[in-house]
């Protein structure tokens, strides 16, 4: 009797599991609720450059963006460093940014000057300047704690629209020496990647964080006034619920242009067991797209106000059982761009490609290797352009651009899928 007990319970819970999941799958993508369905979904296509691209045998140079730069709407370059010592916006790296050395260079060179000629020839894009990243995290919280500091470094990142004064010690005699760059009209605005450590988020972060914008946003129309120069301002947003749910978005809304919504990272090398990197939908809507996009709405915050980032790469776990399997060291599991997982893995006979009907994303795995690649492809892609405009999203944003293969394929496919 107590066998036939358990056999019958068991039963119930696989029922119930297969109607849970079918609930789920009816539910997701979450329909776009009613005060957002008058809206029309926007055609952005953006995409973040960053200055180590270029290096590197496999280098992405700003003169490659030239092949697709009819097909984008904006770039994004990234990124300026937050000193917290000195309270400024400072280059992470000058010789790539400038083309500066330690002499009397005053022509703006490196890739500043490619950005330029990149904009004479394509007039209609926009370019931000990104300040920030997940490396400097911590810079920022120092700045946060200190109002003053937090208010140089706001006039510095809207100054560095215009110009960046490179100090540096004579080759000779070492004194000190500053070269003034000016670059007029290369930047449109400014894009603001300020990342948290998970529950580090305090209230009095969250206040500084808003109180950074808004001066940020009242120095840009100062800008504006002396210059004639609209000024655009973005947050790149975090899918943490630890973030979004402790920032006030609301408030953030009000001085900016848009969000972009970093809709990746859902699981990585941080990660206890295998998962998707970016799925759209997922049992769990903590970790998903649209779980994510769903929560932000719930915030206060419009579609119109958000763009939906777009991962050009995945991420390989090594010694694992496949999807769900357990991870056993957290070395074994890297991020790898879409370019080379398309070039080495997807027609590789050792791995076998599996599409998920559910959270509308692709994945590899070698039995033989016991290696799981989860990544976005040109199937998923285009099922995640059309979950942007469903949402009546403003576009989409790639993390980066030098990720796509030498076709630019992921970008073809995402313009192809708005027309």
């Amino acid at each position: 009797m107590g066998v036939m007990m358990k056999l019958q319970k068991i039963i119930i819970l696989l029922v119930l599991s297969a109607f849970y999941i079918d609930a789920a799958q009816e539910i997701c993508p979450t329909p776009v609720s009613k005060q957002y369905k008058s809206l029309k979904p926007g055609k952005m296509v953006s995409a973040y450059v960053a200055n180590w691209d270029v290096y590197g045998a496999r280098a992405y140079k700003i003169k490659d963006i030239h092949k697709i730069a009819d097909k984008l709407t904006h770039i994004v370059y990234a990124f300026m460093k937050p000193d917290e010592v000195t309270g400024t916006c400072r280059s992470q790296d000058v010789w790539g940014d400038f083309g500066a050395v330690d002499d009397f260079q005053s022509k703006v060179g490196g890739n500043f000057a490619q950005l330029l000629e990149l904009k004479k020839q394509f007039p209609h894009l926009k370019i931000l300047l990104s300040i920030g990243g997940g490396t400097y995290n911590k810079n920022f919280v120092t700045l946060a704690q200190d109002s003053k500091k937090l208010q140089k470094f706001a006039k510095s990142c809207v100054d560095i629209l215009d110009f960046y004064d490179h100090e540096f010690k004579h080759f000779q005699d070492k004194t000190d020496q500053i070269t003034h760059f000016t670059y007029d009209g290369l930047f449109d605005g400014l894009d603001i990647d300020w990342e948290w450590d998970a529950h580090s988020l305090t209230p009095a972060l969250s206040q500084s964080f808003t109180s950074f914008i808004h001066e940020l946003r009242r120095l840009l129309e100062i800008r504006k006034k002396q210059t004639k120069q609209n000024g655009l301002l973005t947050i790149a947003l975090q899918v943490s619920p630890s973030v979004y749910k402790n920032l006030n978005l609301v408030d953030l809304a009000k001085d900016i242009n848009w969000f972009h919504v970093m809709a990746y990272d859902f699981f990585g090398p941080w990660s206890d067991q295998v998962g998707f990197n970016a799925p759209i939908c997922s049992l769990q809507s903590k970790y998903s797209v649209d779980g994510a996009i769903q929560r932000i709405m719930e915030e206060g915050v419009s579609p119109k106000q958000m763009v939906l980032g777009l991962p050009l790469y995945g991420y390989l776990y090594e010694n694992v059982d496949g999807y769900n399997g357990k991870v056993m060291k957290k070395n074994l599991v890297k991020a790898i761009s879409y370019q080379t997982i398309k070039n080495k893995y997807v027609n590789n006979h050792d791995f076998l490609k599996t599409w998920d009907d559910f959270s509308l994303v692709s994945s590899l795995y070698s039995p033989q290797h016991r290696i799981f690649i989860s990544y976005d492809d040109i199937e998923s892609v285009s099922q995640k352009v059309e979950f942007a405009q469903d949402k009546k999203m403003l576009g989409v944003i790639l993390w980066r651009l030098s990720g796509d293969d030498d076709y630019h394929t992921i970008v073809h496919t995402i313009v192809d899928t708005m027309m």
